[in-house]
């Protein structure tokens, strides 16, 4: 019995809870998609076209330049950073929403079962 309860106290009727969980993980994909793409794209211009922007023949700029670029790296290993948390945090609740939909589903067998013995039962009687 104790099983039984333990399994109603995640059922999520409405299922409110799961909605919320599936806008969640919804929201943290896409925001780990577009840091992805946003690293992929300064990747591909820190491999290609950067050179493009070194001020050759200005080269008191020179340091500043440099400096710049410094911080920039900085800022997109950051990012990277965050994406690998958003890729664990995604996980995460995704393994939460799978959690509550199979406690759910449970739940729903759980209590369709007990009704069919109780009908069965009532109909040995």
């Amino acid at each position: 019995m104790q099983e039984e309860e333990a399994l109603f106290k995640f059922f999520d009727e409405d299922l409110s809870h799961t909605k919320k969980l599936t806008l969640t993980v919804s929201t943290i994909r896409r925001f780990r998609n577009a840091l992805a793409k946003t690293i992929e794209a300064w990747d591909r211009f820190a491999h290609n076209e950067i050179l493009v922007f070194n001020p050759i023949g200005w080269e008191a700029l020179q340091p500043h330049w440099d400096s710049l670029l410094t911080m920039t790296r900085k800022e997109i290993d950051e990012l990277r950073t965050l994406h690998s948390l958003l890729e664990q945090k995604l996980e995460l609740f995704n393994n939460m929403k799978d959690s509550v939909s199979l406690s759910d589903h449970f739940v729903r067998v759980s209590k369709l079962t007990s009704l069919n013995i109780a009908d069965g039962q009532r109909l040995c009687a």
